[in-house]
């Protein structure tokens, strides 16, 4: 986005930090209400791709901040380049992710996302669930998702919208002070 830098990590920025605990309470919710053994939103940033809430859950092994390289071939990184959402019900029936660290480090089989924007369209990154059984989702759970991708963005947009009023509000006071 040409006035946040979009690849900046939302940890570090003020505009939107506030939010972050509602995003916290909502991957929580997913991974508890569909089983699955992690659930994230993840960032697509200038050092990989980074989670910027992790379901609180032993099983998940994907701290907040932790870096998945460009390089890595992840389930996230495949919803990033499709721009789609991604289902894979059972990772080891297909050959495409025998490279996958999420399944040969992890063990994760299963991986639902789905991609999230900022307000430009640019990608931001992914809202997803994992687990380390493979599963058979089934469209409630695909439409709830959804539903948590709007929230999501809506406040991208909220976070857009502040960043660009203090940006006004900035230009506005240096342009009185040169007044002056």
């Amino acid at each position: 986005m040409g006035l946040i830098h979009s690849r900046t990590f939302l940890r570090e920025r003020h505009e939107i930090v506030d939010r972050l605990s509602k995003w916290q309470v909502l991957v929580n919710l997913v991974a508890k209400t569909f089983g699955g053994s992690a659930s994230l939103v993840c960032q697509i940033t200038e050092s990989g791709i980074r989670p910027v809430v992790s379901s609180d859950q032993e099983s998940n092994p994907f701290p907040i901040g932790a870096t998945f390289p460009f390089e890595a071939h992840t389930f996230c990184k495949e919803v990033i380049v499709k721009q789609e959402p991604v289902y894979v019900p059972n990772a080891p029936e297909y050959p495409y992710w025998e490279e996958s660290p999420v399944w040969t480090e992890h063990g994760f089989r299963t991986y639902y996302g789905v991609p999230l924007f900022w307000p430009d369209g640019q990608a931001f990154g992914t809202i997803c669930v994992m687990d380390l059984v493979s599963t058979e989702y089934e469209e409630p759970f695909i439409h709830w998702l959804t539903c948590f991708r709007d929230l999501v963005e809506a406040d991208l947009i909220s976070a857009a919208q502040f960043y660009i009023g203090g940006t006004i509000f900035e230009q506005i006071r240096i342009s009185r002070w040169r007044q002056s």
